[in-house]
């Protein structure tokens, strides 16, 4: 059988003191201004990775896959970033990669000599204050000298990847 029995000592007052500490915390922990919450970065907006090598490039290709769709808030700062695995099918070429949206280039990097034996790594980023809205933002990859046919590896274990993060107010 069960019975109402009174509080124990430990919880006499807990009404009480719940009522103190969210007058004392002002609702959020101690925060006394709470405007300022919304400068704070707001974390990964968008991520996308593909896992299977895209082959045959000599030409600006959009990268299979590698293409996100944000929605970003007004006045908000934001960091695209990428990493690829290419290799040329002959030694010295060149690869040019580029974060765009549409066709207007944000970002580039070039990786001269690339190597038929071995895998680059290119890891670049860029930080960026968009106007507020839809932004659509992808990765392309390209033999920008050289006579070979680049190919963008990736894997389970090295997957290629562009990521977009809110890293917050401007």
């Amino acid at each position: 059988e069960i019975r109402s029995q009174p509080l124990n000592e430990n919880f006499q007052n807990i009404n009480t003191e719940l009522t103190a500490h969210e007058a004392a915390t002002t609702n959020v922990h101690g925060i006394a201004d709470t405007s300022l919450l919304s400068r704070l970065p707001l974390g990964t907006l968008g991520y996308a990775q593909v896992t299977a090598d895209q082959t045959g490039i000599t030409t600006e290709v959009d990268l299979t896959g590698l293409s996100v769709t944000v929605n970003v808030a007004d006045g908000r700062r934001i960091k695209i970033s990428t990493q690829l695995y290419p290799y040329s099918t002959v030694d010295n070429d060149t690869v040019l990669a580029a974060i765009k949206e549409g066709t207007t280039t944000l970002c580039s990097t070039e990786y001269p000599k690339l190597s038929n034996a071995n895998a680059a790594t290119l890891s670049f980023s860029i930080v960026i204050t968009p106007t507020a809205g839809t932004h659509t933002y992808k990765i392309t990859g390209q033999r920008s000298a050289g006579t070979g046919s680049i190919t963008f590896l990736a894997a389970t274990v090295r997957p290629a990847f562009i990521l977009v993060e809110d890293i917050g107010a401007v």
